[in-house]
């Protein structure tokens, strides 16, 4: 079985990979908006994961942030301030679907991926000072 803590730094490493894939796809002349918006939600969601993990809080198999928000604020309520996280929903499902490229222009992916830092920041900032 594994430790909670070798989980925690597992989902860190792959929200941190999540991150750097951000990063690395934005350094290209032209990038692919949808794959970066997907990754930065998906490292916002591993951060919680973890997070929730080390607080031993269940959740269920989801992609909804605002869920896994929720949960967070159970046992921290300055979670409540990550108001970033609700506009992050929609890149986990629906950016996959052709639909999106009607309001995919009119997202500022630099500053989705600054968001997306910022909120894993806050949350690795809580869980290494278990």
């Amino acid at each position: 079985m594994t430790s909670s803590k070798s989980l925690i730094e597992a989902w860190k490493t792959k929200s941190d990979s999540d991150l750097l894939t951000c990063q690395r796809l934005l350094s290209f002349d032209d990038p692919t908006v949808d794959t970066i918006l997907f990754h930065a939600q998906q490292a916002v969601e591993k951060a919680l994961k973890a997070y929730l993990i080390s607080k031993k809080t269940h959740f269920s198999n989801t992609h909804d942030l605002r869920y896994l928000q929720q949960l967070a604020k159970q046992h921290d309520g300055s979670f409540d301030q990550l108001d970033e996280i609700a506009s992050m929903n929609a890149y986990a499902v629906e950016i996959r679907y052709p639909e999106s490229i009607e309001w995919l222009n009119e997202v500022d992916v630099n500053d989705v991926v600054r968001q997306a830092d910022h909120v894993c920041k806050f949350i690795w900032l809580r869980v290494n000072n278990l």
